[in-house]
């Protein structure tokens, strides 16, 4: 491929062979333009999925409730006070703080479930969001407002002619709607509501200017608005919330035993190997939270670990070497998906590496596009079908490290702390990413001047500078 790539530059024709290539390049920027139209047009649903992903896993509430951490906070008194509405002594705004990996996140999703599984009155209405630093560009305030709006609405069961709301003002000019903008159109859909919920996961995460828009439109809502946010220890969030009533998250043995016991029990392919060797339940779970150091970052990762194996001898030997470290545990992981079969290998490498390089959340779709788009050969006039994974050999040859929500697609790191490491580390452990994402970019363009979608979508996915900086960090 990069010889016949040198030979075409080496030839006489190469002014034209550049002119063609910028026809292309005019061809994609239109696609993106129409893209970006009909993100624009689309309604809050599809925007929403994103953040309701998040809160769905495979803990039934019965299991979820019998969980030491879930009892910690739902037995606060605290909590309990701002659980309770329309009393004015009650706080209005809570929050969690804590440490990566304390269960934060895990908090938040069960706290979404509660009300909507057991607060189920039609004058209850609940959003979710959750911050992602990696979603940035993309979760500007109009957009998180979108998805407030659509949640809200979707609780209402109305039809759809309420997403109109969403674009009524400026929409031929595209002007950005202004806060008070949306605020008028959340008044409106909310107004049969008495009680709003409003959960928001990993505000830390959100961009500094569109965080204190945001934090200023929450506390100007009416009084009917509860808001429920989590945070990692930040200088100017404590400072913007000083007068909220805060939680420090810190997870205990108890909390964290319990957390695992729900994790080992929620997994089929572990209960399956129980069924041959019973003792292996108890002696995961102990050295599991042992391992842990009261992380549960940590102690879901070792599980996940654990979950790759394939028999139990193999389930054994990875008990006796769990690491004790997040960074340890991670490279561990590399260690083994190394050692896998070259083509097995080679997906997970690519999975992984667009995983933390892309610039916007990734689709099972559009991962399978850049595998096909490795494969171009120049003459080609689209990206092959025959080239795509199957969505269980992604999950498998990454050995746990990334999931694949179903009823939306998106596939992404298995938790925070697996992104941040391949954000911190991804020159360390998967070198080449970069150079194998602007090889993708360069098949795209020089396969052939036909740009379909599914091209378009890609590279609109693809940095201009695959290198993270450090304000993104």
């Amino acid at each position: 491929m990069f010889d016949n790539i040198e030979e075409l530059r080496s030839e006489d024709n190469y002014q034209k062979h550049e002119a063609t290539l910028k026809t292309i390049r005019n061809e994609i920027e239109k696609l993106r333009s129409d893209l970006d139209d009909l993100k624009h047009k689309a309604t809050a649903e599809s925007i929403s999925s994103l953040d309701l992903s998040v809160t769905q896993n495979v803990f039934s509430v019965e299991t979820v409730e019998n969980n030491a951490l879930w009892r910690w906070l739902f037995e606060n008194k605290q909590f309990k006070s701002w659980k309770v509405p329309h009393q004015s002594a009650s706080p209005r705004f809570f929050g969690l703080s804590g440490a990566p990996g304390a269960g934060k996140t895990f908090l938040a999703t069960t706290v979404v479930r509660h009300f909507q599984t057991q607060e189920t009155s039609q004058a209850v209405g609940v959003a979710f969001v959750h911050f992602d630093y990696r979603d940035r560009k993309s979760q500007t305030f109009e957009n998180v407002m979108k998805r407030l709006i659509q949640q809200l609405t979707k609780s209402l069961e109305r039809d759809s002619g309420d997403s109109s709301l969403l674009h009524m003002k400026n929409e031929s000019a595209r002007s950005r709607p202004q806060v008070e903008h949306f605020l008028e159109i959340l008044n409106v859909v909310t107004e049969s509501f008495s009680d709003v919920r409003i959960v928001i996961d990993a505000l830390d995460e959100c961009d500094q200017t569109m965080r204190k828009i945001f934090v200023k439109m929450l506390q100007s809502l009416p009084a009917k608005y509860r808001i429920f946010c989590t945070s990692r220890y930040l200088g100017e969030v404590d400072e913007i919330y000083s007068e909220w009533s805060w939680l420090d998250v810190s997870a205990t043995k108890e909390y964290v035993r319990s957390y695992v016991e729900l994790q080992v029990k929620s997994s089929p392919r572990l209960q399956n190997y129980f069924h041959a060797a019973r003792d292996l339940e108890g002696i995961i779970c102990d050295q599991v939270t042992k391992n842990s150091q009261g992380l549960l970052a940590l102690a879901n990762s070792s599980v996940c670990f654990l979950e790759a194996t394939t028999s139990v001898k193999s389930l054994r030997k990875a008990i006796i070497v769990l690491p004790t470290h997040i960074k340890e545990l991670y490279d561990h992981t590399m260690t083994r998906i190394r050692k896998q079969p070259a083509n097995q290998s080679r997906l997970a490498i690519t999975i992984l590496s667009w995983l933390t390089l892309a610039t916007k959340t990734l689709t099972v779709g559009v991962i399978n596009n850049a595998i096909a788009a490795m494969d171009l050969e120049i003459g080609d006039t689209s990206l092959d079908k025959d080239s795509f994974v199957d969505e269980a050999e992604m999950i498998n040859v990454c050995c746990g490290l990334v999931r694949i929500d179903q009823e939306t697609k998106v596939i992404r790191f298995a938790h925070g702390t697996i992104e941040r490491f391949f954000y911190d580390e991804w020159q360390r452990t998967i070198p080449n990413a970069a150079k194998d994402i602007l090889n993708a970019r360069d098949n795209i363009l020089l396969c052939d001047s036909t740009v379909d979608r599914a091209k378009a979508e890609l590279m609109d996915c693809i940095p201009s500078d695959p290198v993270p900086s450090e304000d993104s960090k």
